[in-house]
């Protein structure tokens, strides 16, 4: 990465970070809407590479998202659930019609697995944009919910948020001074098992840090919480770049975007994030 490519990356996160972290300060109708209008912007990206020509089922397909984002934002973990199903349930509806207008000549008969293909690709962005982005707004409202009114209430995704880019901070500046040992060549030739254990300790040292230095903000967080958020979180923010980057070789795309200056696209960005999110929500709903 060159240094000038370096400081666009850090005046847009200069710049983007605050204005992300006041809309989850105020939590509530702002919040669902970021989330929502999130959504529509990562399946755009991600829409790019499933569906490389632009028509009905394209936009359809964000739109569809944004609405079960939406959706999804409820209390009840089944009712939440349900959009995603829903939304699966619509895009296989469009993909037969899709068929049904296919000219066919008397005898020939079509190789339907592409569809198949389509299909579980599209709903697989469903699960892995819009349902990350549904978990941090679940997240958030949980804390107001269920915390003291004195509790940051978007402790825990900022929990998540430093976990996942200290692991990538760490991993890209000891990767770059000390890496030999290839991690994943085949899928990120520039990765190195050198980068990963620098990943994983600033990992660890990042949310600490923050519960420190959050104070009686996150009380209720307690310094075992920030461990077993981010042991997991060390293996899945490197596997959710890595997914990124396998999605991208397979469909020939550089970048998801280019919304964020020096980042790329939004998922270029949040690759990595969205999987410690869904630990995240996992540990703190179900096993803390």
């Amino acid at each position: 990465m060159s240094a000038s490519n370096l400081n666009r990356r850090v005046v847009s996160a200069v710049i983007a970070l605050p204005l992300l972290l006041c809309v989850f300060w105020l939590g509530g109708t702002p919040l669902r809407l970021l989330m929502a209008a999130a959504s529509v912007v990562g399946l755009r990206e991600y829409g790019r590479m499933i569906i490389p020509e632009r028509g009905r089922l394209y936009y359809l397909y964000m739109l569809i998202g944004g609405l079960t984002c939406w959706m999804a934002t409820k209390p009840s973990f089944i009712g939440s659930v349900a959009p995603f199903y829903m939304a699966s349930i619509v895009v296989a509806l469009l993909l037969l019609v899709r068929v049904r207008e296919t000219k066919v000549t008397e005898g020939e008969t079509i190789d339907l697995a592409p569809v198949w293909h389509r299909f579980t690709g599209l709903s697989f962005g469903y699960f892995y944009v819009v349902l990350s982005h549904s978990m941090m707004f679940w997240l958030v409202s949980r804390t107001q919910t269920h915390e003291p009114a004195s509790i940051l209430n978007f402790a825990w995704v900022l929990i998540a948020m430093v976990a996942t880019w200290s692991c990538d901070t760490g991993a890209y500046f000891l990767g770059r001074k000390f890496g030999k040992t290839p991690f994943h060549p085949v899928v990120s030739p520039k990765k190195t098992m050198e980068g990963f254990g620098g990943g994983v300790l600033a990992c660890v040292i990042g949310p600490i840090v923050t519960k420190l230095v959050l104070g009686s903000w996150a009380s209720t967080i307690t310094l075992w919480d920030c461990i077993a958020i981010a042991l997991p979180a060390a293996l899945l923010a490197p596997l959710g770049d890595l997914l990124e980057s396998l999605l991208k070789r397979t469909y020939g795309i550089k970048d998801s975007g280019t919304l964020l200056p020096g980042h790329g696209g939004l998922l270029d960005r949040f690759d990595a994030l969205y999987l410690v999110v869904a630990w995240t929500w996992m540990y703190v709903a179900h096993l803390r």
